[in-house]
C-alpha cells in the first residue's frame, strides 16, 4: 500500500510539473505574445476558406468589392508570388501537426496548431464535396444546358454561405478563448476532441481535470 501511495504521489508530481511547463501564461516572459503566436495557425484556415468559398460569395453579393479586392491582390502580389504561396500551403498545413508534438511548446500553442490543422482539413473536405455536387449538377443537366467558358464560370459553390458561417463562428470563438482568456478553445464539437486526442493521453487527462475543477468552482459559487 505504501508503494502504491508513493507511486501515486510521483505521478501527481509529474503531472503537476508537466502542467506547469506546458500551461500558457505561468512564469512566461510574455503571455500576450504567446497568445498572439497561438492565433497564427488559424490564418491558414481563414485564408483557405476565404479563397475557396469567400471569393464566390463576394463575387455574387458584393461584385464591386470583389473586383476591387482582386485588383488590389494582383497589384500587391505578382502572379509568381501567388503561385509560390499556393505551393507553400500544403507544406505549412502538414507542418502544423509536426510542431504540435513538441512538448517544449506551450500547451495552448500545441493545441491550436492541431485544431487549426483539423479545421483547415475540414474546409478542404467541404470544398471537394461542393465540387462533386456541382459536377453532378452539371452532369444531370445534360446537353441542353448552357455552358460558359471555365474562366467565366461563377466561383460560388453549393453551401458556401453555410461553410463561411461555420468557419467564422469557430474562428470568433477561438479568438475569444485564446486572446481574451488565454485558455484552450476546446469546445468546438468533434474538432476540439480530435485535437486533444492528437496531443496524447496526458493532455486529455489535464483537460478533463481542468474541466472538473471549473465545474466544481461553478457549483461552489
Amino acid at each position: 500500500q505504501k508503494k502504491e501511495e508513493t507511486r501515486a504521489r510521483q505521478l501527481e508530481a509529474e503531472a503537476a510539473a508537466a502542467s506547469s511547463s506546458l500551461e500558457l501564461g505561468q512564469e512566461g516572459p510574455a503571455p500576450l505574445l504567446w497568445r498572439l503566436l497561438a492565433m497564427l495557425p488559424y490564418l491558414l484556415p481563414l485564408i483557405d476558406c476565404s479563397r475557396l468559398f469567400g471569393a464566390g460569395f463576394a463575387s455574387l453579393y458584393w461584385p464591386s468589392m470583389f473586383a476591387a479586392g482582386a485588383d488590389l491582390m494582383n497589384e500587391a502580389l505578382p502572379e509568381d508570388m501567388q503561385q509560390m504561396l499556393l505551393l507553400a500551403q500544403p507544406l505549412l498545413l502538414f507542418a502544423m501537426p509536426t510542431l504540435a508534438v513538441q512538448r517544449r511548446l506551450p500547451q495552448l500553442l500545441r493545441f491550436n496548431l492541431n485544431q487549426a490543422f483539423i479545421l483547415d482539413m475540414g474546409v478542404f473536405v467541404a470544398y471537394y464535396v461542393a465540387t462533386c455536387a456541382r459536377w453532378l449538377h452539371f452532369a444531370a443537366a445534360g446537353d441542353e444546358a448552357i455552358y460558359v467558358p471555365a474562366a467565366a464560370e461563377p466561383l460560388l459553390f453549393p453551401c458556401s454561405g453555410a461553410v463561411l458561417l461555420v468557419v467564422s463562428a469557430c474562428l470568433v470563438y477561438v479568438a475569444a478563448g485564446t486572446l481574451l482568456q488565454g485558455t484552450m478553445p476546446d469546445k468546438i464539437p468533434y474538432v476540439s476532441d480530435e485535437a486533444i486526442k492528437s496531443l496524447g493521453s496526458r493532455i486529455q487527462s489535464e483537460t478533463r481535470a481542468s474541466d472538473a475543477e471549473s465545474k466544481s468552482e461553478t457549483e461552489t459559487r
